[in-house]
């Protein structure tokens, strides 16, 4: 047999209960007072309602004015609907003329909440009733216990030949448990709660759906403006959305640290210390996503958003552009206002109605005096579960008490996909911010440690001065290259000396060789002349000799 489920009106019981309540039965909502059994009614009735269909509400403890004050503060149009129609009120609060020698007459019950479903000549198809409560209906009139188990048992019975779907709230008594959970009613779901650290936590656990297969852990849920809503992360699916392609951080350098940037849907979870610039980074990150076209929700649980744009602005990062145009947005939480379970679903909320593709939550490690380390490990895990399920990019930050250590401080790095670390690193009188990559799922990461900068003009990623077998950061290493810079100047102009000397010396030797060769030449035209000078004394002189020789008669 395949039953037919209804919608409950309540945002992720739907899931829980795979489709809804079950149509034409009657379901048990069990639970102390406090718990939230007459929200979860009234929201089953809006639901309906919503649809036009129509929906009457039998109250047994308050009065419907009350009632409709209570569905007009969760934002539903109840006038109109009860001018439509599809929305009635009962009032089943004990009257003298109900009460047959001592006991409750089911038969007239019954015949006012048929006249409040009908519509013409029959029940109105898809018709919804809410009982509140069934224990004040059974029990108020101060019968004995066998009596009043009786004649609920037959107001079920009739309710269930009714085929119509109905919610019933009942007190959570060991009576109760022994007659109408355990043989009556076909489905039953416990609401409770707890008080840990005083913080409370409502939790919803469905003890019995026949035919349905329903979730059967305890799911937590939370009290809003608009009603009660749950996050069904237990029973959330194993597989993850795939992510795709890589975005850009909007920062070149940070981005060639990353592989290329964050993938998709990913999850980062960037560590320090107090003063190392986690909420700066994420800052950059946050606009460089808003740039990518994703929507973005930026959670602090340290400052409100004035006072992140306002820091942000300082350093060159100017958020208020993205926030005016819809796709960066800001909210904050109290740690201490909650517990882990109703953070985790504020958290789904607050995603679902921002339409958010990606979140940024400074800081994750908040949440580390909220509860145990295992609890807080597994609250995270299924925040990373959810978002990752739901295609959202997740960015955390988490506050390391110790520089010194070497693993995240709450277990969460093996949950990740990029585990970017900054750190304080102190050298010669001054404190210098480091970043490292140590983790990144399928992207080729940079293994170096480099320089994180926060400057007026943005942040800043530099390598170290790397020289002499050392890495040297900050101020050292302007000095170390001021002096390197120094030693090349002067190297330099050496080296311009010696090339000039290189293009003077053969110029020199050559001018030298001329002057030289001048010389010879000159000597050689001198001695040449002399030479010339003495042969042509000597020729004079032969004829002179001659000449007197002839004149004396000689041969």
């Amino acid at each position: 047999m395949e039953f037919q489920q209804a919608t409950t009106g309540v945002p992720g019981l739907d899931k829980v209960l795979n489709g809804g309540y079950l149509r034409g039965c009657p379901t048990l909502f069990i639970g102390q007072p406090g718990c939230g059994k007459t929200l979860f009614l009234l929201m089953f009735l809006a639901e309906g309602a919503r649809q036009g269909m129509r929906s009457v509400c039998a109250t047994c403890t308050e009065t419907p004015e009350r009632l409709q004050a209570y569905l007009r503060a969760l934002g539903h149009p109840v006038d109109d609907w009860l001018t439509e129609g599809t929305l009635a009120f009962v009032d089943l609060r004990p009257l003298p003329g109900e009460v047959m020698h001592g006991g409750l007459d089911q038969e007239i019950v019954m015949v006012r909440l048929a006249t409040a479903l009908k519509k013409d000549d029959g029940i109105c198809p898809g018709a919804r009733l809410a009982i509140d409560d069934m224990t004040r209906l059974a029990y108020g009139f101060h019968q004995a216990d066998a009596v009043a188990r009786e004649h609920t048992h037959k107001l079920l019975q009739l309710l269930r030949g009714s085929e119509v779907t109905t919610l019933i709230s009942v007190s959570d008594t060991v009576a109760t448990r022994n007659t109408l959970v355990d043989y009556v009613a076909d489905a039953v779901i416990e609401l409770s709660q707890s008080v840990e650290g005083r913080l409370m936590t409502r939790t919803l656990r469905v003890m019995k759906m026949r035919g349905v297969n329903h979730g059967t852990n305890e799911y937590p849920f939370m009290i809003e403006s608009q009603g009660p809503m749950l996050v069904p992360v237990t029973a959330l699916n194993v597989g993850h959305a795939s992510r795709s392609g890589m975005i850009s951080t909007g920062h070149e350098r940070l981005d060639g640290m990353l592989g290329g940037g964050l993938y998709r849907g990913g999850s980062m979870m960037v560590s320090g210390t107090s003063g190392t610039g986690k909420t700066n980074l994420c800052g950059q990150v946050a606009l460089g996503l808003c740039s990518q076209g994703l929507r973005t929700l930026y959670l602090s649980f340290e400052q409100d958003q004035s006072e992140l744009q306002h820091d942000f602005k300082r350093i060159g990062l100017d958020t208020e552009p993205k926030v005016r145009d819809g796709s960066l947005s800001f909210a904050r939480f109290r740690s201490v206002d909650h517990g882990l379970e109703d953070h985790l679903i504020r958290i789904a909320h607050l995603l679902t109605t921002t339409e958010a593709d990606a979140i940024v939550i400074d800081a994750i490690s908040a949440f580390a005096d909220l509860g145990d380390h295992r609890a807080v490990k597994n609250m995270v895990l299924r925040l990373v579960d959810l978002c990752k399920t739901r295609g959202i990019s997740c960015i955390m930050t988490e506050l390391l008490s110790n520089e010194n250590e070497a693993t995240s401080s709450l277990g969460l790095s093996s949950l990740l996909d990029v585990w970017a670390r900054l750190e304080l690193y102190r050298q010669k009188g001054e404190y210098i911010r480091l970043i490292r990559v140590l983790k990144g799922r399928g992207a080729n990461t940079s293994q170096q440690i480099k320089e994180f900068r926060i400057t007026e003009n943005g942040l800043e990623i530099e390598d170290p001065y790397v020289g002499s077998g050392s890495f040297v950061f900050g101020t050292e290493k302007l000095i170390r290259e001021q002096a390197e810079r120094h030693e090349n100047n002067a190297a330099a102009a050496r080296l311009e000396h010696l090339n000039r000397q290189l293009e003077a010396i053969p110029q020199s030797f050559d001018a030298r060789f001329a002057q030289v060769q001048l010389e010879r030449d000159e000597a050689l035209n001198s001695l040449r002349s002399e030479i010339a000078r003495v042969e042509l004394a000597l020729n004079a002189a032969a004829k002179d000799a001659q000449s007197i020789l002839l004149a004396r008669g000689g041969n």
